[in-house]
């Protein structure tokens, strides 16, 4: 039975974990055929892309690059933010690798801004060739208002590089993120489902 679904799956990128397949749907009919094979949904994800010509929301957040003497205010940052929306995806958490976190907040400092009002760390994000990742809001700072700010700083600091192409991937449980991005003026170019399917060990 294994190799079975496992040769049905052949065309796609595959991951076998803990008795999990896991593959990437692309379209309705691929999706049909899986789920009436006894797959179910894991998570989906949207690519966002700017569409808009003008960002012309002012910040007044002071922006810093990464120093090793953020990591702990980073980290703690990171996990507050994403801890219930990783649970709620059952993703197993990307910051309990504590120093593999470090080390890659180290080799990618000049990318990764950090956004403080006054003294108030509130939060951060990850920003290479027009693509931004990894973007928080401290749990305390959320809902005022600074998210909207630090998309806008970002849009303007990306399109003052050269980037032309603006893009950005968001979760679909994620729902206030996407409403924010849409706002800013993302739109949603491709939808992405990742499925799985527990296999008994022969």
């Amino acid at each position: 039975m294994k190799k079975k679904i496992l040769g049905a799956v052949e065309q796609w990128k595959i991951s076998v974990h803990k008795k999990v397949v896991s593959f990437y749907i692309k379209d309705p009919v691929n999706r049909a055929f899986y789920i009436n094979r006894g797959f179910s949904k894991w998570f989906g994800w949207q690519d966002m892309q700017y569409r808009k010509n003008d960002s012309s929301v002012e910040t007044k957040l002071e922006v810093k690059t990464y120093e090793d003497r953020f990591f702990d205010m980073w980290i703690q940052g990171f996990s507050g933010a994403y801890r219930s929306l990783y649970l709620s995806a059952d993703i197993k958490p990307e910051y309990e690798d504590i120093e593999g976190n470090r080390k890659w907040a180290s080799e990618n400092r000049e990318n990764l801004l950090l956004f403080f009002d006054g003294m108030e760390f509130i939060g951060s994000s990850f920003l290479q060739n027009g693509f931004i990742s990894a973007m928080f809001v401290c749990p305390r700072h959320q809902r005022k208002g600074y998210a909207k700010q630090m998309l806008h700083y970002l849009i303007l600091r990306s399109q003052n590089q050269g980037n032309h192409l603006i893009r950005l991937a968001v979760l679909d449980i994620n729902e206030a993120a996407i409403n924010l991005y849409k706002g800013v003026g993302f739109e949603t170019e491709r939808a992405f489902e990742l499925s799985r399917l527990s296999i008994i060990s022969e």
